[in-house]
């Protein structure tokens, strides 16, 4: 009898669901087009025309030769896309920001996940570690999208730790300033309030848009100070 129900009230939150999308149609963030059963938040024609990098090694592609320049002992880089400004990329980055839509970075964390899982399974990856919000601009926007990314990874089974690695200065937004200001800005931005959960770990940093690897660079020296065996970067887009 139980399993009937169970069986029962699948089926009727199913149908509730088909009856609501033809109601209420959901529509694709990037071209507006009505999604149909299977997709989520984007549809598959603009899935397929988004600006996937394709980068196959972690340590022999673009990003990992610009980040390596400054952290020279990095195990390896990714990112998923490609960021260009007015793309489809800039507006979903836009929407899990500023529109207080968290699900969107979950579902593409799923996606980055789906792409990477047999090279995070070579790489041994201890934890994943998204890069902090201060906490007054996370209690602003009510989530960090880089934590939200990285739940993306929990079939992964990979350690998701959030709290040790902090920022602990407030900067200001980085949008429009150039390479040496980013870099200054983040000085002395991030610590660890337990250096010995890291000691010895593989770690995968992760963060939403790579563009001059300042933030990168100020929470790896904070990883490799601690002790981090290896650390790896991931960004879901790079500029």
């Amino acid at each position: 009898m139980q399993i009937y129900t169970l069986e029962m009230k699948k089926f009727f939150q199913e149908f509730a669901n088909s009856f609501l999308s033809l109601v209420y149609p959901q529509a694709c963030l990037t071209c507006n087009d009505v999604l149909v059963k299977g997709e989520e938040i984007f549809c598959t024609n603009c899935l397929l025309d988004f600006p996937f990098t394709a980068y196959e090694s972690w340590q022999k592609n673009i990003l990992y030769d610009q980040l390596s320049l400054r952290m020279p002992n990095l195990s390896g880089a990714n990112s998923l896309f490609y960021f260009r400004k007015k793309s489809k990329v800039q507006k979903i980055l836009h929407a899990c920001k500023y529109n207080n839509q968290p699900e969107i970075a979950n579902r593409l964390g799923v996606l980055m996940y789906t792409h990477w899982q047999m090279q995070l399974i070579e790489m041994n990856i201890d934890m994943i570690i998204p890069v902090p919000l201060h906490v007054s601009r996370k209690r602003q926007r009510g989530y960090n999208q880089s934590e939200e990314l990285a739940k993306g990874f929990e079939p992964s089974g990979i350690t998701l730790t959030c709290g040790n690695l902090v920022r602990i200065r407030k900067t200001k937004t980085q949008t429009k300033q150039n390479r040496l200001s980013r870099w200054l800005n983040m000085q002395t931005v991030f610590a660890l309030r337990e250096p010995d959960a890291i000691k010895g770990k593989i770690i995968l940093l992760l963060d939403d848009v790579i563009t001059t690897g300042a933030t990168i660079e100020a929470c790896y020296e904070v990883l490799k100070e601690g002790g981090a065996k290896k650390i790896f970067v991931a960004g879901l887009a790079r500029a």
